[in-house]
Parts: C-alpha cells; sequence; structure tokens
C-alpha cells in the first residue's frame, strides 16, 4: 500500500497533459492493494473532480448498487478511471489525453495485480482489451490477456437538450434560476443565426448522473421571434448540434408542447422521434396536428426522420378513461405508428422527483416508475440494434 500511496503523490503533481491546467483535483483511485477486481472508468466526471474521488454521487450510487448485486463492496474493490483529471465538459478524454494517463494506470494495475478487470464504457475498453472493441456487441463477454479476465460493462454518452423556454428539464435537473444561466440554447442558437464563431461547448452543464445539458430559459421564447426571418430559418438547431453531436452518443431533444418554429428546428436536426402521448382524451386528440407537421417536415427539411414510437404516460390502468384513449390510440395510430409496449404509469413519486435536481432512478430506484422507464429504456435500445443490423444488411446486399 505504501507504494500505491507514493504513486498517487506523484501522480498529483502531473502535467503531462492539458487537463492539468483545468483539473480541480487528480482522481487517482480508491480501494484496497492489492485488490483481485478492479473497475476502470474513462474519467471524472464533475462531482470526482471536486471531491477527488471516482465514481461519486448518483453515478457511485448506480455503481454501488451494481456491487452489491454480485456482493461486493467499494471495500474489497478498487476503482479508478482511465485518465485521471476531468475533461472539459464532460467530453470524452483524447487520444493524446489517454497517452499521458495510461502510465500511471499500468503502474497501478502492477501494484494491484487484479485478476478481474472490468471496463466501466467504450474508451476503457478499447484501451484494454483491444483497439477496435465494438462494446454494443461484445459487452458482458469475458476475455483473457496474460492471465488476467476482462469484462466491459456498457455506457452511454448523452447530451440533453432543453428546447423548451419554460426549462423544465433544466429545473428538473437542479437549475432552478435557469435566468441567471450565463449560456443557454439561445445564446447558442442566436451564435448560429449571426455566424458567429463560438465555443459549441461552453455553457453545457454536465449533471451529477454522467449527463450533460444545453440548458433553457424564458429568452429562447424572443429568440423564436428572430428566427423567423432567419436565413435557413429550420435548421439553426441542426448547425448548431452538428459542432457537438460526435462527442455523444445519444441527443435527446426536449420540445414544448407547441409547433413553433423552435419545434420545427428540433425535428429537422433529428434522426427519429419519440411521441410521449398523455392516456387521456385532449393530448390524444393533438396527435394527428402533430403528425401532420412531422409529415411535412419529413417532407421539405428533414427527409430521413422517422417516428420510433408513441409513448404512452400518466396512465391510470384503474380508470376507464384511461382505458378508452390507450385502445383509441391502437385503433387510430396503431397501423402506422409503432406504441411502445411498456407505459409509464401515474404515480406521487414521478412529481415529487421534479423538485429533487435528480433523475427517478436516482431519487427511488425501487418505484414503478423507475421500472417502467429502465423497461422503456430496453425497448428503444432493442430497437435501435434492430436498425443497425437491418441497416448493415442492406449494405452487404448493395
Amino acid at each position: 500500500m505504501d507504494e500505491l500511496n507514493a504513486l498517487r503523490a506523484a501522480c498529483a503533481g502531473c502535467t503531462g497533459c492539458g487537463l492539468a491546467a483545468t483539473r480541480h483535483s487528480v482522481v487517482f483511485g480508491v480501494g484496497p492493494c492489492p485488490s483481485p477486481v478492479v473497475f476502470i472508468g474513462e474519467g471524472p466526471g464533475q462531482q470526482e473532480d471536486l471531491r477527488g474521488e471516482p465514481f461519486v454521487g448518483p453515478a457511485g450510487q448506480l455503481l454501488d448498487d451494481m456491487l452489491s448485486i454480485i456482493d461486493l463492496g467499494r471495500h474489497n474493490c478498487y476503482i479508478c478511471n482511465i485518465v485521471k483529471c476531468r475533461p472539459p465538459g464532460n467530453r470524452d478524454p483524447q487520444p493524446q489525453e489517454q497517452d499521458a494517463c495510461f502510465g500511471w494506470l499500468e503502474r497501478q494495475l502492477r501494484l494491484l495485480q487484479p485478476s478481474i478487470i472490468v471496463c466501466l464504457g467504450r474508451i476503457a475498453a478499447m484501451r484494454l482489451i483491444r483497439p477496435d472493441f465494438r462494446i454494443t456487441r461484445e459487452h458482458g463477454q469475458w476475455f483473457e490477456r496474460n492471465g488476467v479476465r476482462y469484462l466491459a460493462m456498457q455506457g452511454k454518452k448523452v447530451l440533453l437538450i432543453d428546447a423548451d423556454p419554460q426549462s423544465d428539464l433544466t429545473a428538473c435537473l437542479g437549475w432552478r434560476d435557469s435566468d441567471s444561466l450565463p449560456q443557454t440554447l439561445t445564446n447558442k442558437l442566436a451564435a448560429v443565426m449571426r455566424e458567429e464563431s463560438q465555443d459549441p461547448f461552453a455553457g453545457i452543464l454536465s449533471h451529477e448522473e454522467k449527463v450533460d445539458l444545453v440548458p433553457s430559459n424564458l429568452e429562447l421564447s424572443a429568440l423564436e421571434m428572430s428566427l423567423v426571418t432567419a436565413m435557413s430559418r429550420e435548421s439553426v438547431m441542426k448547425n448548431y448540434l452538428s459542432q457537438v453531436k460526435d462527442n455523444y452518443d445519444y441527443v435527446l431533444i426536449d420540445c414544448m408542447p407547441s409547433l413553433g418554429m423552435i419545434t420545427l428546428n428540433a425535428l429537422t436536426a433529428a434522426d427519429s422521434v419519440i411521441i410521449p402521448v398523455q392516456a387521456q382524451y385532449l393530448p390524444a386528440k393533438g396527435m394527428t396536428q402533430l403528425l401532420s407537421t412531422i409529415a411535412k417536415v419529413k417532407k421539405h427539411t428533414n427527409r430521413n426522420l422517422t417516428i420510433d414510437g408513441i409513448l404512452l404516460t400518466l396512465v391510470d390502468g384503474r380508470t376507464n378513461l384511461a382505458k378508452s384513449t390507450v385502445e383509441a390510440l391502437r385503433e387510430n395510430f396503431g397501423c402506422r405508428i409503432r406504441i411502445y409496449r411498456t407505459t409509464i404509469p401515474i404515480a406521487v413519486k414521478a412529481a415529487e422527483v421534479s423538485s429533487k435536481g435528480k433523475s427517478i432512478y436516482a431519487y427511488e430506484p425501487s418505484s414503478t416508475v423507475s421500472k417502467a422507464y429502465t423497461d422503456f429504456t430496453k425497448e428503444v435500445l432493442a430497437d435501435g440494434r434492430q436498425k443497425e443490423r437491418l441497416h448493415a444488411s442492406h449494405e452487404h446486399t448493395r
């Protein structure tokens, strides 16, 4: 353990790459030495950088829950990352940053002498197992190198876009005073409209649950009026997202419940649409107008736009209204649009969480709503994998 502590002290003064200039602290790792099991992530997030410890906050809670399932605690495994300093904006660590830091990890592993290494995410797996590792296909499989067994666990890098002037998404994630934020989606879109150079990642907020957010506030309403006279007005958001999307696996745009210029921009920028519909009469009635708008966007500004499906929310299975609304949606739209098998039930916990600054998974992981959203996520990811297989098959036969 003395050797590991000496290595930690030496690493604390590392200036081997540009991350040293922006870090708050070096996140070296925690756990016993030697350690039979080592978990290796990609890089520290905001909370880890502030506290100097890997996987803390809700992200750490998720890891703790996973460890408890296999009867393993933090006290008998070691946890660290590929890079020891936080990349700005929680972006992926760049190859040169990984190279600069990898020597520290190699020396850690020689001291820790693990028999099992668990790679948490794509970058860790590509660095430790092999460069062409495909985590979407190979996660959960065991590999062996030099007597050490490796397992990769899948993680996704997600960017959330709050495209609603009411900024409900921003508030729900903990930034309630959105009007005081120095940069929001309004600034990003305005810079594109004026053809000004900007740092596209500046102002992106990093949530402790490992998701990033482009926030919003009421200024977005005023910008919507300016979009009416802008050049290529429907493509402003698409042009902004083209500057950041390659750093993420998924970009999710939360739209306002109206069909104005901001929503048209979101539809033009999107690859696909998921339509949440409350299991009530009036929300279901608006489906026809929304589908008409999506059809026009597909015809004029985004030929490749698809509808992934309809998600039924606030479902109260005890009422006849909910049951009849669900039946009507399936009867009128089920033959044209997929209606997800998973439905989101109405629940008190779902209403409570909006004021807690965290997701339902972190607030009440055992609730019916949390389980429903987990099932829905699995359903969406399964559809995505099926589309990838169909696309690969189509490309192969061309």
